[in-house]
Formats: structure tokens, C-alpha cells, sequence
């Protein structure tokens, strides 16, 4: 038997008030899609409790502002990073790096080539 709780609620309380809005076909899916939902909240912390096989465990889950990370956002990204022209006169575009509005300044580098 497995169970967990936040503080004083029950997780299955909780994936129960937002459970009809989910597209989800079992309980393990259910707690995926609300993990979110779980976890979030107004205060710095949360105390869960984890019972299984008859085992308690209480663990201190610290919450934090993504500000308080100071994550640098990458917002311009070179063609250069985007296109090589190979031996042999062949040009390479890494697809994954390639942002829409520079599609045109890429075709026209490689058609230089």
C-alpha cells in the first residue's frame, strides 16, 4: 500500500477537485499530468508524507521563485551557430537551432554556395 499526503491533505483530494479536466486513463498518469498543481502553492514549503508498506516518511519540499535561479535567457542565436558549408561545397543547417524569422538569411547564405 502506497499513500502520500501534502501537509494535511490527502493527494487524492487534490487530483480529485481537477480530475474531471484531465485527460488521463489511470491514477499514476493522473498524478503526472497534476505534479504541477501538487507542488505549487503560497507558502515556501511543503511537508509530504510518504506511507508505504507501513513505513511513514515526512520530507520538507522547498519551493522556489524561478527568479531566484538568475537564469540567463539565450535570445539571440547566430546563423553561424545554425549553417556550416562542408567540404565538398555542402551546406549544413541544424534544424533544432534554426528560428523561423531566420529561414530567409540562411537560404540566401547557403545559396551563395
Amino acid at each position: 500500500m502506497f499513500s502520500c499526503r501534502l501537509t494535511i491533505v490527502d493527494i487524492k483530494e487534490i487530483i480529485g477537485t481537477g480530475s474531471k479536466f484531465s485527460a488521463a486513463s489511470n491514477e499514476a498518469v493522473k498524478y503526472r499530468k497534476h505534479i504541477t498543481m501538487i507542488f505549487n502553492g503560497n507558502t515556501d514549503s511543503v511537508i509530504t508524507r510518504f506511507e508505504r508498506d507501513g513505513f511513514i516518511s515526512e520530507k520538507i519540499v522547498y519551493r522556489y521563485l524561478f527568479t531566484d535561479f538568475n537564469y540567463q535567457w539565450t535570445t539571440k542565436k547566430n546563423t553561424d551557430d545554425t549553417t556550416k558549408i562542408m567540404n565538398g561545397n555542402i551546406g549544413y543547417v541544424n534544424m533544432g537551432m534554426l528560428m523561423p524569422k531566420q529561414v530567409n538569411k540562411v537560404m540566401d547564405e547557403l545559396k551563395k554556395n
